[in-house]
């Protein structure tokens, strides 16, 4: 079988989030969404950053995964957690591209620009599983 292209494996629509919230309402939406990570947006759709679920737990204070324990306590922001520098990738790049960069940089997920406006996001779990598909198949998939 022939490498997919992004576009046939991406989540179209990721959930995403305002860079003016609070890490408390980016985990709430992350743990509703059973997501990881979030593509974070301007108004006009541009991705300006991403934050995990690891960059707002280790930017909690201590011990505030029960916020209500911690009411009153101001959290920070989305834009003072999130990574600003994206590696974003195409819709037509094909999947071994996604699977290299994730590789490469040790990360778990791709926001997919075209135009410059978020389409998608792809993750490690999307080449996961495609690979465990075409093993499913019997393809002979190679990386190179």
């Amino acid at each position: 079988m022939d490498m997919p292209a992004i576009r046939d494996l991406m989540t179209e629509d990721p959930v995403v989030i305002s860079a003016d919230v609070s890490i408390d309402v980016a985990l709430e939406t992350m743990n509703a969404s059973s997501v990881r990570r979030l593509p974070v947006v301007s108004d006009t759709g541009r991705v300006i950053g991403i934050i995990t679920r690891e960059d707002v737990r280790a930017a909690l204070p201590r011990g505030a995964l029960h916020m209500a324990a911690h009411e009153g306590e101001e959290m920070p922001q989305v834009k003072d957690v999130m990574t600003t520098e994206v590696m974003t990738i195409r819709p037509d790049d094909l999947l071994d591209r996604a699977a290299k960069l994730m590789l490469h940089r040790k990360i778990g997920g791709l926001p997919v620009v075209e135009n410059i406006r978020l389409v998608g996001i792809i993750t490690e779990s999307d080449v996961f599983r495609w690979v465990a598909g075409e093993w499913e198949q019997g393809g002979q998939t190679r990386w190179k």
